[in-house]
């Protein structure tokens, strides 16, 4: 396994609202970014995508036709300065085929494809940031969060 690209959703702006939530949401498939609320003024906006992706991860040497089993967990949401944003809606692509809606810490299955890009096989994985209720401002910053991605076969 390796990882090419880490999950980025680029530079955006975030207002929370107690009981509104916003959500910005980036494509497993095509690494589009989405944005949408349950009210205002709980909004989010893309200031600048140009670094946004879906994560990648390619998986090469695996037998052909061989059960690969997945598993997205230790999940830990972006932070910055004490403000959060609630890291979730998970889905994955294989090989650019249907994308898939995943639930961390629920394993799943690819078929690793011999035949695929020369044996490189590739999963991508998207998912979705939302503004917490709690939450009355989220400062400008660098917001981290992590995931693991545990493969077995």
């Amino acid at each position: 396994l390796t990882e090419v690209d880490p999950i980025d959703f680029g530079i955006v702006a975030a207002i929370s609202h107690g009981t509104n939530v916003a959500t910005l949401a980036i494509d497993a498939a095509t690494g589009a970014l989405a944005a949408s609320t349950t009210g205002t003024p709980a909004v989010f906006a893309s200031i600048d995508p140009t670094t946004k992706s879906q994560a990648l991860i390619t998986v090469e040497d695996g037998a052909d036709g061989a059960t690969l089993n997945f598993t997205i967990n230790n999940v830990v949401n972006p932070i910055f300065g004490g403000n959060a944003f609630l890291l979730t809606g998970w889905e994955t692509n294989w090989n650019g085929g249907a994308v898939a809606a995943r639930t961390a810490g629920t394993p799943f299955q690819y078929t690793f494809s011999a035949a695929f890009a020369a044996g490189v096989n590739e999963l991508r994985i998207g998912a979705e940031i939302r503004t917490q209720t709690a939450v009355a401002l989220y400062a400008d910053g660098i917001y981290v969060g992590s995931f693991d991605v545990v493969a077995s076969y």
